[in-house]
């Protein structure tokens, strides 16, 4: 039997960043409880962020982007 451990790191404004890369920003743009019909909010932050993969054209010019790498060279054993 196996099982999934996930590893993600939880996204908020006090996480650490890469060197350089801009701060994490979480502003909240409506809420429920002041009368919005949903909460939802704002995030901004580079895509060195907490978590994450590195594409191959992050590295080699023209070379595919994430939604080119399988899902399965990510999961280990």
């Amino acid at each position: 039997m196996s099982h999934i451990i996930d590893i993600s790191l939880p996204i908020s404004a006090a996480m650490l960043t890469w060197p350089g890369d801009p701060a994490v920003q979480v502003e909240r743009r409506s809420q429920i409880a002041r009368g919005d019909a949903a909460n939802v909010s704002e995030l901004r932050m580079g895509t060195h962020t907490g978590t994450h993969v590195d594409p191959p054209v992050h590295f080699v010019e023209g070379a595919p982007g994430i939604d080119a790498v399988s899902l399965d060279v990510l999961m280990g054993a």
